[in-house]
């Protein structure tokens, strides 16, 4: 059994759900489905505690994420690692 080799294809904000080509069925894919998996987490979560927590998006990707969504109160794409570096500055002080 053998798959086709796809092309790359970049994460990129689009518009068509209904594209003219493959790397541009893929892109929508990744960039809608990924907005549409965090707009489901959010929601769920806000059930869950009941109330609508903060929304910081985080990574490197999270600037591009927000074009597509209203969800987020902030983002910070370096979160992350601002964290990690006051953790090592804890341990090494």
């Amino acid at each position: 059994m053998s798959a086709a080799k796809l092309p790359r294809a970049k994460v990129r904000p689009t518009q068509k759900m209904i594209p003219s080509s493959t790397v541009q069925a893929m892109q929508s894919g990744i960039y809608q489905g990924y907005i549409g998996l965090v707009e489901r987490l959010v929601k769920m979560t806000a059930e869950e505690v009941g109330g609508r927590p903060k929304i910081i998006a985080t990574g490197g990707l999270s600037p591009l994420i927000k074009k597509g969504t209203g969800i987020f109160d902030a983002v910070d794409p370096l979160l992350t690692l601002k964290g990690l570096q006051i953790i090592w500055s804890k341990l090494n002080s």
